[in-house]
């Protein structure tokens, strides 16, 4: 799992991995900016791995695979986390979905814990799935 902010304080060299496929869980990486998304491509340029998946990608994952086609192009993005809010009080939120290359998925909506009202997706479908059908 990686976690926290991936910068330039990130090395990621410390992760050893000799296995044909490898499992990414993205969901507590909270902030990438540019060094640390260079340092992540230059990471998964150097795995042996010839499968690697990435599941549970946070926002901060979905806009960097948004960003850089050639990120998006060495992940097998299986899940993300969809931030969502309610449209009556506000309150805020995230759901996990399943993804599929070439479709943008349905997000299964929450009710609000505060107020009951049905959740919204706090960003615009097309462009956060913009990854899944580039």
């Amino acid at each position: 799992m990686l976690e926290g902010d991936l910068t330039e304080r990130e090395s990621l060299r410390d992760l050893h991995v000799d296995t044909p496929r490898v499992v990414l869980n993205l969901a507590r990486v909270r902030y990438i900016n540019s060094e640390g998304s260079r340092r992540l491509l230059q990471f998964l340029d150097e795995l042996p791995a010839t499968d690697v998946v990435a599941e549970l990608a946070p926002p901060a994952v979905v806009d960097l695979l948004n960003l850089v086609p050639a990120l998006a192009s060495k992940l097998s993005v299986t899940s993300v986390i969809v931030p969502v809010e309610c449209p009556n009080c506000l309150t805020e939120g995230d759901v996990r979905a399943r993804v599929t290359p070439g479709r943008v998925p349905e997000v299964d909506l929450p009710t609000c814990d505060e107020c009951g009202a049905r959740m919204e997706m706090a960003v615009l479908p097309d462009r956060y799935f913009a990854f899944l059908t580039a």
